[in-house]
């Protein structure tokens, strides 16, 4: 979401500050176009070289398994690659270094780098797998099912039904939930129960239904806010076909039964409603107060992007000179660290920077002592490559006020 009228506001700064933001953009656009170029285009490195420090540790030990690596050895190789991924050379030297420093031949090498890169893509999926509850007992209720073992499979499809309800969603969460009931009524099939079957058929619509509309919903909010589009533009074009009526049918429907997932897509209904009728403010609040309902039991990633959808919203009223959203802009901020969603910080974007909108909404409501605060304690969160010159612009920012 952009501050369309961040640039006018922004005109009391000091010619100096604003050619000071100038230059850093520019270093911002030659870094993005220089690096790449120099950059070790070997998938393997890539991927290595993105891992954090525990993460490569984890990695080390998870290469040195049989069941993996296939007896081969590759620590003096692992060690080499740390040691100069980061260098600034092109790919040829990278491989000859390697070479020289392993005594393997360049051939052998790009063999290894091969290997590595295929035990690469089983820690991101065991990983993937083990971070993921409901994707974990999804694919061993699968394994069961698969092979005719129907009493492990009832044991497991039981306990990750179960499990639904106490863990923090994410955004697929009804997706999971919704092949966990398929395959217990494939189950049921198999074995000739049909007494429990019509009341699985209905959740499995009832789960299905909503997962589809709450991102159907997401994409439409996402389209009206890049493209500058209305909610007649994405009718037009065939993109809004599920209609006002169908929605609010459905919404009622599983308001008695399903009070979660009611509020999870009434959520998403009424901040594209917010989005697409920009005249009315009561679909914002109707959607904050599904927010309260959901942010509680959602994941951090998910509650983050239920925060952007209400911050984004606000900004665009501040930029229709509703300046009294700033106040609701930095209710939302203020909110958002305490529960500790910071996620966004951590991201060196150019030329959006989360970071400096925190200070940028501050400043407009005069809480230069907040600034300071924020400066001090989420700062470090920033890309290294950024933070010496965010934090000296955010301080220059609050001097010169």
């Amino acid at each position: 979401m952009k501050w369309e009228n961040k640039d006018k506001i922004s005109k009391s700064y000091p010619i100096i500050l604003l050619n000071y933001v100038y230059l850093l953009a520019i270093f911002a656009i030659l870094c993005q176009l220089y690096y790449p170029l120099k950059m070790i285009k070997i998938k393997f490195v890539q991927f290595y070289s993105s891992l954090e420090k525990n993460k490569l540790k984890h990695f080390r030990k998870f290469a040195k398994a049989p069941f993996f690596n296939k007896g081969r050895d590759f620590s003096n190789l692992l060690a080499n690659i740390e040691k100069y991924m980061f260098k600034d050379i092109n790919t040829g030297k990278f491989i000859q270094m390697l070479s020289e420093k392993t005594g393997m031949k360049q051939r052998s090498i790009w063999n290894r780098l091969s290997e590595l890169y295929i035990i690469a893509e089983q820690f991101i999926v065991i990983n993937e797998i083990n971070n993921n509850e409901m994707l974990f007992n999804i694919t061993v209720s699968t394994y069961h099912l698969n092979n005719s073992s129907y009493n492990l499979f009832k044991q497991k499809i039981n306990t990750s039904l179960n499990r639904f309800q106490s863990i923090e969603k994410s955004l697929e969460s009804n997706h999971y939930y919704y092949q966990l009931l398929q395959q217990l009524g494939s189950y049921y099939i198999f074995q000739n129960i049909n007494e429990p079957f019509m009341d699985n058929i209905n959740a499995q619509v009832i789960y299905h239904s909503a997962s589809y509309i709450i991102n159907h919903y997401l994409h439409l909010t996402e389209l009206l806010q890049q493209k500058n589009l209305t909610s007649s533009d994405l009718a037009a074009k065939g993109l809004n076909f599920l209609t006002d009526n169908n929605t609010e049918n459905f919404i009622k429907t599983i308001k008695e039964n399903y009070t979660e997932l009611y509020s999870e897509v009434s959520f998403h209904y009424n901040i594209y409603k917010a989005f697409s009728v920009k005249s009315d403010d009561n679909y914002y609040k109707i959607a904050f107060e599904h927010f309260e309902t959901i942010s509680k039991s959602s994941n951090d990633p998910y509650r983050l992007l239920q925060y952007q959808l209400l911050i984004n919203y606000c900004i665009e009223k501040t930029n229709n000179n509703q300046i009294h959203y700033y106040d609701e802009l930095f209710r939302l901020y203020n909110r958002k660290l305490e529960e500790g969603i910071v996620q966004d910080l951590t991201v060196g974007n150019f030329p959006v920077n989360n970071f400096r909108d925190y200070v940028f909404v501050a400043l407009q409501l005069g809480k230069l002592e907040w600034i300071k605060w924020f400066i001090e304690k989420y700062s470090n969160l920033l890309p290294v490559n950024v933070r010496k010159d965010e934090i000296n612009l955010s301080y220059g920012i609050v001097f010169y006020n």
